[in-house]
C-alpha cells in the first residue's frame, strides 16, 4: 500500500526511529489489513516487539494509542478500496446483515464514546455560533448529516447553509467566504477532491475550517477544528451513525448557548408553522 507507506514516512519525518518502533512501522506497511483489524498484541507478535512498543510505537506517530492508530490505518486502508472490493469484503459473511448492521453501529457509537474529542465538539458549535454565516460543503452520503446540521441550525436561528450539489455552485460559495465565516465539511471515506480545494480557497480568505472526519485526511489537516469519527460500516458504504451524533451534539451545544432566544425561536417557528399550515397534525 504505497499510500500508507507514504503516510506513515510522513509521520516519521527526519525522526529517527528505534529497532522496535520501525518493525511495528514495517509490520503495518507488510499487511494493512491484518494490521488494521489486529489487537496490539497480534501486532507485536508480527512485528516480534512486545505491545508495549507497539503503544510506544502509536505516540511517537502522534496517536493516543494503538487502538487510535489502528483506526486511522482501518480507515486508510478501506478508502484505498474499490466500492466492489469493499462490498466483496462484507458480504461474504453470512450473517444475518440487519443485525449486522445494525450490531456494527453499536460498536461505533460505544467507541466514539470513550474517544471523542469533547472538546472539539464544543469549538465547532462555537465556530458557529460566532460566525457570521457557515456553509456546510459535502457530496454523496454525508449530505444527510449535513442537512441536519444546516436544516436544524436555521431553526435556531444561525444562518446555515448547506452547498452539496453542482461544482460550480460551491465553488461559489467558497469564494464568497471570508474572515468571520465558517466552512464546515464531512470529510469520511473517500472525500472528493473539490471539497479538499474549497476549504483551502476557503481559508486562503480568512473562513474557520470544521471538518469532520473519520482520518486525519487532507481536510482534516487543514481544518481549524478537526472531530474524529469512526465511520466503518458492514456494507459497500460508511455509517453515518456517528456523524450524526456528532452533529445533534453541536446542534444541542448551539441551543444551549442561549436558551431564552432559542425558546423564542422556536416559538415563532411553531406558531408560523400553524399559521402557515406547514405541519399536518393528523
Amino acid at each position: 500500500m504505497g499510500d500508507i507507506r507514504q503516510w506513515l514516512a510522513d509521520l516519521v519525518g527526519e525522526r529517527k526511529v528505534g529497532r522496535g518502533t520501525k518493525a511495528v512501522i514495517d509490520a503495518i506497511i507488510a499487511d494493512p489489513e491484518d494490521s488494521a483489524y489486529a489487537s496490539a498484541q497480534e501486532l507485536a507478535r508480527r512485528a516480534g516487539v512486545n505491545a508495549a512498543t507497539v503503544v510506544r510505537a502509536a505516540q511517537l506517530l502522534g496517536f493516543s494509542g494503538w487502538p487510535d492508530l489502528s483506526t486511522e490505518v482501518r480507515n486508510r486502508y478501506l478508502s484505498s478500496l474499490t466500492v466492489e472490493r469493499v462490498y466483496d469484503l462484507y458480504s461474504a459473511d453470512d450473517a444475518d446483515p440487519v443485525g449486522q448492521t445494525i450490531g456494527q453501529d453499536l460498536r461505533l457509537l460505544e467507541t466514539m464514546l470513550t474517544s471523542l474529542d469533547t472538546a472539539a465538539v464544543r469549538a465547532a458549535s462555537e465556530v458557529i455560533r460566532t460566525s457570521r454565516r457557515t456553509v456546510v460543503f459535502t457530496t454523496g452520503t454525508y449530505a444527510a448529516p449535513a442537512q441536519q446540521l444546516a436544516h436544524v441550525g436555521q431553526m435556531l436561528g444561525y444562518d446555515v447553509m448547506l452547498q452539496s450539489g453542482a461544482s460550480t455552485a460551491m465553488l461559489n460559495s467558497a469564494r464568497l467566504l471570508g474572515e468571520g465565516d465558517c466552512f464546515f465539511t464531512y470529510s469520511i471515506w473517500k472525500t472528493t477532491s473539490l471539497v479538499r480545494e474549497l476549504a483551502d480557497v476557503a481559508k486562503q480568505r480568512g473562513a474557520t475550517v470544521v471538518a469532520i472526519a473519520d482520518r486525519r485526511s487532507a481536510v482534516a489537516e487543514l481544518a481549524d477544528v478537526f472531530i474524529a469519527v469512526p465511520s466503518e460500516g458492514r456494507s459497500f458504504v460508511p455509517s453515518i451513525t456517528c456523524a450524526v451524533s456528532v452533529s445533534q451534539s453541536i446542534l444541542r451545544l448551539l441551543a444551549d448557548a442561549d436558551r431564552a432566544a432559542t425558546r423564542a425561536r422556536l416559538r415563532e417557528l411553531d406558531d408560523l408553522w400553524e399559521r402557515l399550515g406547514i405541519v399536518d397534525d393528523e
